[in-house]
């Protein structure tokens, strides 16, 4: 018979090498488990997952409208591609979690069952020593990912820009992703400041998927390693 203390400490292991992917998979409505529990917890992921996508989607396409319809020269329209490939990128990351949902479920599952496979103490330190490199590999990931994101965004964002319209002075902020203005004139207050905040989630959204799907490929990498 198994030992429970012995059950207990591996699978307190096991959330120690996942404990970063599960907070990053939650913020982002793809955590295996979550997904799968109660009704009322799945209708509350599923109104988060819709909330971000409208996220991504507000200022997305008024950026494409804009590349495509407001601005004729090339070097505008470039300036205006990068981020939108940016978080084209990011979607098609957050598009692919919450598709793969299934095979995140069955490696996380995996490695639960590796931990409660083990009874030597030399095999479970070998594998909390890899556990560890992969707890490091995504801190490291996301921190610098979400650090140099918000450093720019912020940098970007805050900074104001003045814009002469008639006979009037407007102080603005500038938008990282550039608004189709037939949609939504972001000159103006306070236009401007609710699609300076869409843009953060966008950029929350965004980063948070990359560094999920890399950090969950460094976990599970290592997890193998051990």
């Amino acid at each position: 018979m198994s030992d429970p203390k012995h059950i207990t400490d591996n699978e307190n292991l096991n959330d120690y090498g996942i404990q970063l992917n599960r907070w990053f998979l939650i913020s982002l409505g793809a955590w295996p488990q979550i997904s799968a529990s109660n009704r009322m917890k799945k209708l509350a992921v599923l109104m988060q997952i819709f909330i971000l996508w409208a996220a991504m989607a507000v200022p997305l396409i008024p950026c494409m409208l804009y590349m495509l319809f407001e601005k004729k020269d090339i070097k505008t329209k470039l300036h205006s591609l990068t981020p939108l490939i940016h978080g084209i990128m990011g979607a098609v990351n957050y598009w692919m979690l919450l598709t793969r949902n299934k095979d995140i479920q069955h490696c996380i599952r995996h490695m639960e069952t590796d931990w409660r496979r083990i009874r030597r103490n030399d095999n479970r330190e070998v594998m909390f020593q890899y556990a560890k490199i992969g707890r490091f590999m995504t801190a490291f990931c996301a921190t610098f990912m979400h650090s140099s994101t918000y450093f720019f965004g912020v940098a970007r964002m805050m900074k104001t820009t003045t814009v002469i319209i008639g006979n009037k002075t407007i102080t603005m902020h500038p938008m990282a992703c550039s608004v189709y203005s037939k949609i939504l004139d972001v000159r103006f207050s306070p236009a401007n400041e609710i699609m300076l905040g869409v843009q953060f989630l966008l950029a929350f959204v965004i980063v948070s998927s990359t560094a999920t799907v890399c950090t969950l490929a460094a976990v599970f990498a290592t997890h193998a390693c051990g």
